[in-house]
């Protein structure tokens, strides 16, 4: 009842550089409130700042994602991040959702896929606001966390059914689907992944149910991040440089006490022609090299 607003530092002044001290990966532990239904929402505040020494802000566009542990011990993903070209910038997300995970001595991880062309400097602060909560009580479930090939020709559909069960008790629930595509290029058809604009589809018990359109525009920012260098202002699939990328919402709630399959079908109708398990490619004929091993793929 005493519960006010207040914000919480988590990651601060955060160096991630390839071959620093945190090359690529940074853990560290932080403390949060322990609360039931005094506050309203949790937002989250990402500052992206350039290192001042010794390489300054990348120059590239960089896959990131900040997870956190649950108490059983496994990572779950809170903010899908792709790094501006070579500037720093500041975001913002709802978290609510997950306020089950962030709570009491909470363990955070951050990964940026830095290659050596400078860094980046992280801040995350978490504003906890007081009021009621629509729901005193939330859980989440990690239904998929991978990479997944895209268009091989040996495994088209690469990723995995999971079996889910919704309680008789609970009052609502979503399937909240994060999925960045990468890998562009002259040997991969359609210029996939990155380029590649592409529908995806959520089957339950093996009716498909929801369709999801993965491709974002970027000119303007979403997240109003401008100055960049680069190829920023082309539309990507499911990202842009310089923004969270932000989950799709899916409602469950119509099965609720009940089990159901979920099976996450890529574009039915696309495969990659120059990849090495296409028998009919030809090197220098067909594709200029079917064995490049640069081939498209979606993070989950």
């Amino acid at each position: 009842s005493s519960a006010t607003t207040q914000t919480i530092t988590s990651l601060q002044d955060v160096v991630i550089e390839f071959g620093g001290t945190n090359s690529r990966w940074y853990y560290g532990t932080y403390i949060f409130p322990q609360f039931v239904g005094a506050y309203s929402e949790i937002n989250a505040f990402l500052d992206v700042e350039c290192p001042a020494v010794p390489g300054g802000c990348d120059d590239w566009d960089r896959w990131a994602h900040i997870d956190v542990k649950a108490p059983d011990g496994n990572w779950i993903q809170l903010i899908r991040y792709i790094t501006p070209y070579g500037v720093g910038c500041d975001h913002q997300l709802d978290v609510s959702d997950y306020a089950s995970l962030l709570q009491g001595e909470v363990e955070f991880r951050v990964f940026i896929d830095t290659w050596g062309t400078g860094g980046w400097q992280l801040t995350l602060d978490l504003e906890y606001t007081q009021g009621t909560p629509e729901y005193l009580y939330s859980n989440v479930v990690e239904v998929w966390d991978d990479g997944y090939n895209f268009g091989d020709p040996a495994d088209l559909q690469p990723v995995q059914t999971f079996a889910a069960n919704i309680p008789q008790g609970v009052m609502e629930s979503h399937l909240s689907i994060s999925n960045t595509g990468h890998v562009w290029g002259s040997n991969n058809t359609a210029n996939a992944a990155e380029f590649f604009n592409a529908t995806h589809y959520i089957d339950v018990n093996t009716v498909e149910t929801f369709s999801q359109h993965l491709w974002r525009f970027c000119n303007p920012n979403p997240d109003g991040c401008t100055g960049q260098q680069g190829s920023w202002t082309f539309p990507r699939a499911g990202w842009c440089p310089g923004a969270i990328s932000p989950p799709d919402i899916y409602d469950l709630s119509g099965y609720i006490g009940s089990g159901l399959d979920l099976d996450y079908r890529f574009h039915p109708t696309y495969q990659d022609f120059c990849h090495p398990n296409n028998p009919a490619c030809i090197s220098g004929t067909t594709c200029p090299d079917c064995n490049d091993g640069f081939n498209p793929i979606y993070y989950v």
